[in-house]
């Protein structure tokens, strides 16, 4: 039961990596809204080498973030199926 539990976890986790992957290239180049204000915001004319390299960055940090995030979570996993062997 545990290992169905472990593995129904690892699924989900494996499916949403899955589906970040699938996006189309034309969604990809859409803007987020908030990373959008978040660098006009500080006077960055969309378009600027300035503002490109703002929205690079803000990019970068939101994948860090996410692969950290994707790390902790295989980890609790592990730890999990470890416990309940």
């Amino acid at each position: 039961m545990k290992f169905l539990l472990a593995a129904g976890l690892l699924g989900v986790l494996l499916g949403g990596c899955a589906s970040q992957q699938e996006q189309p290239a034309a969604a990809a180049a859409v803007p987020a809204p908030d990373d959008d204000a978040y660098c006009r915001a500080r006077g960055l004319k969309a378009g600027s080498d300035e503002y490109v390299n703002c929205r690079r960055d803000r990019d970068h940090i939101a994948t860090t973030m996410q692969s950290q995030k994707s790390k902790g979570d295989l980890r609790k996993i592990q730890d999990y199926m470890m416990e309940n062997k």
